[in-house]
């Protein structure tokens, strides 16, 4: 059996890149370096990036407004409309009846004829028409013959008055009933108006809101530009790099003591021939001198 002694150093592996790529890698984290240093990339949009209203926004949002602010204080329409419905209501149905034709003709139209009619029956009995008799017999002529006509005329002129009437007021009613539905239809014309237009502002704000992206995007890929140039050269260079073969460095090996072997050798040799004090001599000897070599 051999000996041996010394101490045991523990094996590394030294991997290397590739000699020719070495100062390209250097390159690269210098200019990561630099790159971090400078602050490039850290820089906010400096454009707003809010997208304002359209001009057709704004016009809108300023009818509506106004839509809004006379709704609140009532409409004049329906206001009208209310005081006619009310005053029916209440029973104060108003005349429109402009009046007829008036009885003063009737009246003139039948004194000539009661006054001729007098004048020709005293004429005829010679006597004249200017005596105090004759303007009595006049006078109750004339009475006689109008009050029958003023009677009729003045039933005719009370139907006339309630037709009129009652064609004026359903006419007021029906344009009062009306006017509330007048007053919606103005209001809901008004906000398709408004609405028309906020839809047309709406989509000149998605064009502006467009092109806004437009600009960020053309803003971050200038901001990141460098960082993306870094990493498809580290990309290039790193795999040339590392994919080549690299230099290993052999660990040492024990090392080995020739004293220690040869005693070593020469105990083995001597208990084999230990019976024979002479062949135990030289078999030590000669182990000793194989285990020194």
């Amino acid at each position: 059996m051999s000996g041996g002694g010394g101490d045991t150093i523990t094996q590394t592996n030294e991997v290397s890149p590739y000699a020719p790529s070495t100062q390209y890698l250097n390159n690269i984290l210098g200019e990561a370096s630099n790159l971090y240093q400078s602050g490039t990339g850290s820089q906010y949009y400096p454009g707003t990036t809010v997208v304002p209203f359209a001009t057709q926004t704004q016009q809108a949002l300023g009818g509506l407004e106004n839509l809004g602010v006379a709704q609140m204080s009532g409409s004049p329409m329906i206001q009208q409309a209310g005081n006619v419905l009310s005053g029916y209501a209440g029973g104060q149905a108003p005349s429109v009846f402009a009046g007829g034709q008036s009885l003063n003709d009737y009246r003139d139209v039948l004194a000539n004829q009661a006054v001729q009619g007098v004048q020709q029956e005293f004429a005829g009995m010679g006597r004249t028409g200017g005596s105090p008799m004759a303007q009595a017999a006049a006078t109750e002529a004339f009475g006689r013959a109008y009050v029958p006509t003023a009677l009729q005329f003045r039933e005719a002129e009370l139907g006339r008055q309630q037709a009129a009437n009652a064609l004026g007021q359903a006419q007021q009613l029906q344009a009062a009933s009306a006017l509330p539905g007048i007053q919606s239809a103005g209001d809901a014309r008004a906000m398709a108006g408004a609405e028309a237009l906020i839809g047309a502002g709406g989509a000149y704000e998605d064009l502006e809101g467009r092109r806004l992206q437009e600009d960020l995007q053309r803003f971050q890929y200038e901001q990141m530009s460098p960082y993306n140039r870094l990493a498809q050269y580290a990309g290039i260079v790193t795999p040339i790099a590392s994919g080549f073969p690299v230099t290993q460095q052999a660990a040492q090996q024990p090392s080995y003591n020739a004293l220690t072997g040869a005693l070593g050798g020469g105990l083995a040799a001597g208990s084999v021939f230990g019976g024979n004090p002479y062949f135990a001599l030289g078999g030590a000897l000669l182990g000793g001198m194989g285990g020194m070599f």
